[in-house]
């Protein structure tokens, strides 16, 4: 798998008044135009800027364009993409519009075309509503779920669709909070807590979108999560374990109090949907499955990852675990086998990788 242009086909694309990215199917970057550079403010190098872009892109560009049954290797192309992103070292946001093409042999062009608002509207395509809605997205996108943000873009995108039905879905879902939190909130001066919270809270969901899930809801100190792949929200539980302890490593050097967090995952069948009214909805799942979840990582030791048996039966011998036990979860007439993960291994950008959990 590689890129094959010869030279006069890359000075075309560098010649180009719009922005091209070639991408693998692993996501890893094989070319970015000169437009790129300059917008991003990224190095002459590729080599130094190619890593850089990796880091700048949203994770949602790359679950979108790369994964589901929306993706570009399943339908050919995807158009009308767009998002924010900021240049390198610089508070400022750019808006994109991507089109992304399947090149084959696992290859994905993209072209970034960049929509300067304020000229729009100095040649009269907008008006000054149109651009100050454009422009409070920014400040409303971090309070909406990407899940939320892939819909309404699906809706965009394809017009007389309607990604927002009810239905019934499989899904993995993980919840994680933090051991001990109203004690320790109880000690602290609110600044102190919210700061916490925000430590915890992007430390978590910076691993949930990295391994293609999404943030349903916060619910005070926990954390709800949605995957389609159980291997992933498994890998995830392990990895927000492991930033933990190093967290704690550091507070320790600190003479700070350490802060634990426990997880729970479940799989099985959700109902996906709006709930609310009709001017105030939260787009969430429900069911069994999610009440499971939030009941297994209830009974999660600190520091612990523990998987429902439904979840532990799909993701086979790519897991391992260090304990099985039967427990009895609040409304469930049966005890249910739950498994403390110990490793896990899987592909992250066509580099096979397996993660133990630390030991704290």
């Amino acid at each position: 798998m590689g890129l094959n242009l010869n030279e006069e086909k890359i000075k075309f694309l560098h010649e180009l008044g719009y922005g091209v990215v070639i991408f693998d199917a692993s996501q890893k970057i094989h070319l970015y135009s000169k437009i790129i550079s300059k917008l991003l403010k990224l190095p002459t190098r590729f080599q130094d800027g190619s890593h850089l872009l990796e880091k700048l892109i949203p994770q949602h560009f790359f679950t979108h364009v790369f994964t589901g049954d929306n993706s570009v290797f399943n339908k050919g192309s995807i158009r009308n993409y767009r998002f924010w992103i900021s240049p390198l070292d610089e508070a400022v946001e750019i808006l994109f519009d991507v089109t992304a093409y399947s090149m084959g042999d696992d290859m994905v062009a993209t072209v970034w075309q960049n929509i300067e608002l304020d000229k729009l509207k100095d040649y009269g395509f907008i008006d000054d509503s149109i651009r100050k809605m454009v422009e409070m997205l920014p400040y409303i996108r971090p309070y909406v779920s990407s899940g939320v943000i892939e819909l309404a873009n699906t809706a965009v995108s394809h017009r007389g669709q309607n990604p927002f039905r009810s239905h019934v879905m499989d899904a993995t879902i993980l919840f994680s909070d933090i051991v001990g939190f109203t004690q320790k909130s109880e000690k602290m001066e609110p600044p102190a807590v919210v700061e916490m919270l925000n430590l915890v809270f992007s430390t978590i969901v910076h691993t949930i979108e990295k391994h293609f899930g999404y943030v349903d809801k916060f619910m005070g100190d926990a954390v709800m999560a949605v995957y389609n792949d159980p291997l992933m929200g498994v890998v995830s539980a392990i990895e927000i374990l492991n930033e933990m302890a190093s967290i704690n490593e550091l507070r320790a050097l600190m003479n700070k109090d350490p802060i634990e967090v426990r997880i729970g995952v479940n799989t099985g069948k959700v109902i996906q949907g709006g709930i609310g009214m009709s001017h105030r909805m939260d787009w969430t799942v429900i069911g069994d499955v999610v009440n499971t979840a939030s009941r297994i990582e209830r009974t999660a030791e600190p520091g612990e990852a523990l998987i429902g048996d439904a979840t532990y039966q799909q993701v086979g011998e790519k897991v391992k675990i260090s304990r099985t036990q039967s427990v009895s979860l609040k409304g469930k007439k049966e005890e249910l086998l739950v498994h403390t993960v110990h490793s896990a291994s899987f592909s992250f950008r066509g580099a096979d990788v397996t993660i133990h959990v630390m030991k704290s």
